[in-house]
């Protein structure tokens, strides 16, 4: 998935340039010349022990596709530029504005894994009497439903529905939490860091991607900058929440 991912960024530079790369508290925004414009969380790892996040600030390329190559990288930050690149390079046309769970909700007694802490989706499906399983890499103090990413294979098969974080990309491990989901009903990676093209996934279990549109690119990057995440650059009118269905019926 990540190579046909990477493949159909690649197809769609079309000529365009890097016009800026900001890199904020929470996330990283890559805008292209023409317009277009991804996001990627920040990664919490750090591979330098000084103070330089990225190395290559001050002389990042302009050309879509060495960045877009960073993806593949071992270094964090690196792959998170990457990831932010290819997201701009490859969005689609979303099939609407909605929240996951108003299109497709899950069921009481349905066994419910989240990869990522998603609290509101969380203590919904919890409302609901599912039973609530969450994999996160970093510990969540007084959550009993917690476990660490190593524990995803003896948690997501025999699940009924997935919620996969797209901060996943720049990891590697967004299609080994997919490997994972194949007897899930839903499949859903969500958040503003998800890949919004239909045709990498459609090899894949995922259902639903529930991502973002930028609205106003140099108004996410003026947000980033600053400090801000989700619900400010909503606010802010710069980014809206879409979905694509993956398998259209």
């Amino acid at each position: 998935m990540i190579s046909s991912l990477l493949d159909l960024a690649l197809d769609r530079v079309r000529g365009s340039r890097l016009e800026n790369l900001v890199i904020g508290a929470s996330y990283i925004i890559a805008v292209l010349d023409d317009g277009r414009a991804g996001l990627m969380v920040v990664p919490y790892e750090r591979s330098s022990e000084d103070c330089t996040l990225l190395k290559m600030a001050g002389s990042v390329p302009r050309d879509p596709r060495a960045l877009a190559r960073m993806l593949l990288s071992p270094v964090p930050i690196e792959a998170a530029v990457g990831a932010a690149v290819v997201n701009a390079l490859v969005q689609e046309d979303p099939d609407g504005e909605g929240d996951l769970f108003d299109l497709a909700p899950p069921e009481p007694g349905e066994r419910v894994v989240f990869v990522g802490y998603f609290r509101p989706y969380i203590e919904a499906a919890k409302e609901m009497g599912c039973r609530v399983y969450v994999i996160e890499r970093q510990p969540i103090p007084y959550e009993s439903s917690v476990y660490p990413d190593w524990a995803a294979e003896r948690i997501i098969p025999g699940s009924d529905y997935v919620v996969i974080t797209g901060s996943t990309l720049y990891s590697g491990q967004l299609e080994r939490y997919l490997s994972l989901s194949g007897g899930a009903r839903v499949v859903a990676v969500v958040g503003p860091s998800t890949p919004m093209a239909r045709a990498p996934f459609r090899d894949t279990p995922a259902t639903y991607l529930m991502g973002s549109r930028i609205l106003d690119a140099a108004r996410a990057a003026e947000v980033v900058a600053q400090g801000g995440g989700t619900r400010a650059l909503v606010r802010s009118g710069a980014m809206e929440k879409v979905f694509i269905k993956v398998k259209r019926d």
